[in-house]
């Protein structure tokens, strides 16, 4: 057709037999829609983001939202307004094993837990908890406060007593965030939130079979 637009569809047999419809006169060229032989459907001319979701747009457009980050959740803007990616208001380490030569050295050499944030963020510990995990054979002695620090080692969380790790069984100790104390804002913006103790250093349990579980549930916020 004169001043139209060339269409063809069917099956492209240099395409595994897949049926396609592709603005041309060619089949295979400048595909705007494919299916596979198995049924797999895809819209290569439409721009789509990888990894994005697709969604509704007004008159029944079909769009994609950018691919978010690891952790992120899909969110809902309103209505009329396209969803993105967002981090999640609650994070969650998981349970972050601490090993024997950790627990002992955490005195001197504090144990990351969660990494840094960028610059201008702060991270603010909702609530954590520490489980003693008993090898069965001799308890910890010694030790002192337990406590999450920045990295200038102020305690940004309620502290755990140093008898949680001296017990000759398995327990736990559950912390709120808050601590109520001041932090200085170089060592509290941009920075990891550690693991240590103070006054002096765990000793004991010989056998250096026991060992700790952490898990931290925090939020990361511009302030």
């Amino acid at each position: 057709m004169t001043g139209g637009t060339s269409w063809s569809a069917g099956a492209d047999n240099s395409d595994s037999d897949a049926y396609v419809v592709s603005n041309s006169t060619a089949l295979g060229t400048n595909n705007y829609l494919t299916i596979t032989t198995s049924g797999i459907v895809a819209l290569p001319g439409a721009g789509f983001t990888t990894a994005g979701v697709l969604y509704n747009t007004t008159g029944g457009v079909l769009a994609s939202t950018a691919a978010g980050t690891s952790g992120q959740v899909l969110t809902s803007n309103g209505a009329g307004v396209a969803p993105t990616y967002q981090t999640p208001l609650l994070l969650n380490t998981g349970n972050i094993a601490v090993t024997n030569a950790q627990l002992k050295g955490m005195s001197v050499t504090p144990v990351q837990m969660i990494a840094a944030p960028a610059a201008g963020f702060v991270i603010i510990i909702v609530s954590w908890t520490l489980k003693l995990v008993y090898g069965g054979t001799s308890a910890f002695t010694g030790g002192g406060t337990i406590q999450l620090v920045n990295t200038g080692l102020e305690s940004i969380a309620n502290t755990i007593a140093a008898t949680t790790l001296n017990q000759a069984a398995s327990g736990y100790a559950i912390r709120p965030g808050n601590s109520g104390g001041i932090v200085t804002e170089a060592n509290y913006q941009a920075s990891a939130v550690s693991l240590n103790n103070i006054t002096a250093a765990f000793a004991g349990n010989a056998e250096n079979n026991n060992t700790a579980l952490v898990n931290i549930t925090y939020q990361v916020v511009s302030m």
